[in-house]
């Protein structure tokens, strides 16, 4: 089915005009450091942030001296000290290149991650492409199918369920009730001058419901522009997702069997100079603030990537202004 929604394309420049208006601030250095390279940050409860990094491989130090290796942090942010201090949050398994989504109780899920394993013993590097390698010294393994849950109260994590697949780069959103939609993702690192057998074209839900996971055209159609695609719930319950440049509506109450029978297209963005809008050309994406005076329309804004014509970023963006949910 598909179905038409109001989509207009603006340029990045009537935002800045608005910004201009703002009261300017001074930005300030805060004392301390994080312990470990916030490439995936989470906001946590009272002031913490979550930080995961990238288990540390040559030409970087061997392990991270402020974790022993383990690459996750909880940093306390004291806003009256302007400082920060950090613990560490140890991880078993590789939690980088993972899909993320809070909780409505502060906790936050992880979802997915990296195939390398980090050893006291050897360089996880030395082996690539073989990085899962393990040995008597290995103390974080590979985390592709992992479902973590981290406890902001306990400071620990729970690691201890799985996919029903591999998935290096997913989108996770939480829904209304407490369920996550785990959406794409590659069975291992991509590499764009070897697609074989890295294609995952599904989704699945935790807990489980349907099927084990459920085959999503769009994200076989896209591949390999589908991984990180954006995802937000709407307020009528249906999941926008959009890959590439195309979207669609997927209804978690709807059984899809074989067919997507929960699945609608709406409309896709006009061609334009602009690479696909997913990674490795990723833009940004969220959600305008859904006002009662306008019965809570969600629109979408998506904006940046990159551009066809030459390697420069986009200053474009695309806004979907969800006016209604159809019945599919």
């Amino acid at each position: 089915m598909k179905v038409d929604f109001l989509l207009t394309v603006v340029s990045a420049l009537l935002a800045t005009g608005a910004a201009a208006q703002q009261q300017s601030k001074n930005w300030a250095t805060m004392s301390g450091i994080t312990g470990s390279l916030c490439i995936h940050s989470l906001l946590l409860p009272n002031r913490q942030l979550l930080c995961i990094e990238r288990p540390h491989t040559k030409p970087y130090p061997f392990l991270n001296p402020n974790t022993n290796g383990t690459t996750a942090t909880i940093v306390s942010l004291d806003l009256d000290k302007d400082s920060i201090s950090y613990s560490v949050a140890p991880l078993k398994y590789n939690a980088f290149c993972a899909g993320h989504s809070q909780a409505a109780d502060g906790g936050v899920h992880v979802i997915g991650g990296d195939q390398s394993a980090s050893s006291t013993l050897m360089d996880a590097s030395i082996n690539y492409p073989n990085q899962d390698k393990i040995d008597d010294g290995t103390f974080i393994f590979a985390g592709l199918n992992r479902i973590r849950h981290f406890d902001p109260v306990s400071r620990k994590w729970d690691e201890g369920e799985t996919m029903t697949s591999k998935r290096w780069y997913p989108t996770v959103v939480t829904l209304g009730d407490g369920t996550l939609f785990i959406a794409s993702g590659a069975t291992k690192n991509l590499d764009f001058k070897s697609l074989t057998d890295t294609i995952n074209p599904t989704y699945e839900f935790y807990p489980r419901k349907y099927q084990d996971s459920m085959h999503a055209q769009i994200l076989e159609w896209s591949f390999p522009h589908n991984l990180y695609p954006t995802a937000f719930q709407l307020p009528g319950g249906k999941i926008f997702m959009m890959v590439s440049n195309q979207t669609v509506l997927i209804d978690p109450k709807i059984d899809p069997g074989q067919n997507e029978t929960n699945t609608a297209v709406i409309e896709p963005i006009p061609k334009m100079d602009h690479a696909p809008w997913v990674y490795p050309h990723t833009p940004t994406a969220f959600l305008l603030p859904m006002k009662e005076s306008e019965n809570w329309t969600a629109s979408v804004v998506i904006c940046g990537g990159s551009m066809t014509s030459t390697k420069d970023a986009s200053a474009d963006c695309t806004l979907f202004c969800c006016l209604t949910e159809p019945s599919l």
